[in-house]
């Protein structure tokens, strides 16, 4: 064994001690001068206390991990290039319980994205010009948009319709 050479844990023992003495020898004449009569064991031990509350959360602060609390299967990855409005409609359906409730919402959301995406890409507003947005929205897209759900959709019959509302 290298008695020499201090280690790490040895050195920042030292510089610990050294901050706490500083602070000891600093803090009771302050006390003093300002009045205050200090008892000299019972301010070692009040700092002694709070230097160590500092060292355990130093120590143990640099060795903790981030807790993910959220189950993984609700867990939404983001795709870039998607409008965030089908992100939070993949966490709508993740984590409602009430799927015609879902059914709902998930209808509501998808016209408003094929309207605002008809007038962005296309200049055609689908209450005025009902012809020209059937043209662009096919028969499939077109029936979903106009009627309300009866029924909650399948998976794969939205991910059809979401996807031809990415190509409008």
């Amino acid at each position: 064994m290298n008695f020499t050479q201090p280690s790490a844990a040895a050195r920042q023992w030292a510089l610990r001690a050294g901050w706490f003495v500083l602070t000891v020898v600093l803090l009771v004449p302050f006390i003093a001068f300002v009045g205050l009569r200090p008892r000299p064991v019972l301010v070692i031990a009040v700092l002694l206390g709070g230097f160590a509350v500092a060292w355990l959360v130093a120590d143990v602060g640099g060795r903790t991990v981030r807790i993910e609390w959220t189950p993984p299967r609700r867990r939404v990855m983001p795709r870039h290039g998607l409008d965030p409005r089908f992100l939070r409609l993949a966490s709508l359906m993740k984590d409602e319980t009430d799927r015609r409730l879902v059914s709902i919402r998930v209808h509501q959301s998808l016209v408003r994205i094929v309207d605002d995406r008809l007038q962005a890409h296309h200049g055609i507003d689908r209450s005025s010009q009902p012809e020209q947005a059937t043209a662009l929205l096919g028969p499939e897209l077109s029936t979903y948009v106009d009627q309300p759900p009866d029924r909650e959709a399948h998976p794969r019959r939205l991910h059809d319709l979401i996807d031809r509302i990415e190509a409008l």
